[in-house]
C-alpha cells in the first residue's frame, strides 16, 4: 500500500479541543488561545471576503484548523463552536441551498481518500477510477471530509463525523479561481468537479455544535 502525502502544508491549530462556548469568557482560555486566535484572523484575511462571510469574526474563537498550499496559499479553513444557541444555528440553517447527511446514499466527498492523519492511504491498482464518477455525483454540491477532532470524529461514517452532524452547503462552485500552481493533486474528485470551492457549516443539534468551512481545490 502507497503513502500518498498530501500536497500542500497542513497546520493543525487546535487539534487539543477544549469545550468552549461560542464566546470564550473564561480568563485562562483567552491567555493559551490568544496567539492561536490572531492567527485565525490572519488567516481568515487571507481569503476573499464573500467566501469566509459565514465564519466567525470574534477574534476569540477556537479555530480547528489551516491547510496551506505549497506556495502558502490557505486553501481551507475550519472552526468550532460548542453551546450554541437555537437562534445560532436556525440563521445559518436558512442560508443554505442544501444539506446532506452521512446517511445519504450518494456523498460527494472532498478528501475521499484522506485519512484522519491528513494522507492518503492508496493501493493505487485497487482504486476503480469509475466510483469517482458516479452519475449522482453530478448533482451533488462537494462537501468536506472532516478528519480531525477526538470528539467528533469517528471511522464508521463517510464524513468522519459522528452521525448527528448535518452538512449545510452555502456555496459551490466548479473552476479555478487562482493560479493553477496553487492548486493540490485533484485526482481523486469527480471530473465534474476536478476544481473549485465548497463553503458552509456542519451543524449538530444534538450537541449544539457548529463546524464552519471552506475549502478549495
Amino acid at each position: 500500500m502507497e503513502l500518498i502525502k498530501l500536497q500542500f502544508r497542513v497546520i493543525l491549530i487546535t487539534i487539543l479541543i477544549i469545550f468552549v462556548g461560542c464566546n470564550l469568557k473564561n480568563n485562562k482560555k483567552r491567555i493559551i488561545y490568544e496567539k492561536l486566535n490572531k492567527e485565525y484572523i490572519l488567516y481568515l484575511r487571507s481569503f476573499d471576503k464573500q467566501l469566509v462571510n459565514h465564519f466567525p469574526k470574534d477574534e476569540n474563537t477556537p479555530f480547528l484548523a489551516c491547510y496551506i498550499s505549497k506556495n502558502n496559499k490557505p486553501l481551507e479553513l475550519y472552526t468550532l463552536e460548542t453551546n450554541c444557541s437555537e437562534k445560532q444555528i436556525k440563521r445559518l440553517k436558512k442560508k443554505s441551498i442544501e444539506f446532506y447527511s452521512d446517511a445519504d446514499t450518494c456523498l460527494n466527498l472532498i478528501g475521499r481518500f484522506i485519512d484522519e492523519t491528513g494522507f492518503y492511504f492508496i493501493n493505487k491498482d485497487s482504486i476503480n477510477i469509475d466510483s469517482l464518477n458516479y452519475d449522482c455525483f453530478k448533482n451533488k454540491y462537494p462537501i468536506p471530509k472532516i478528519n480531525f477532532g477526538d470528539d467528533y470524529f469517528t471511522e464508521t461514517t463517510k464524513t468522519n463525523l459522528t452521525s448527528d452532524f448535518i452538512f449545510y452547503v452555502f456555496e459551490a462552485k466548479k473552476g479555478m479561481f487562482f493560479d493553477r500552481e496553487y492548486y493540490p493533486n485533484s485526482d481523486f474528485m469527480p471530473k465534474e468537479w476536478e476544481h473549485g470551492y465548497s463553503r458552509g457549516v456542519a451543524i449538530s443539534e444534538k450537541q449544539m455544535i457548529i463546524i464552519s468551512w471552506i475549502v478549495i481545490w
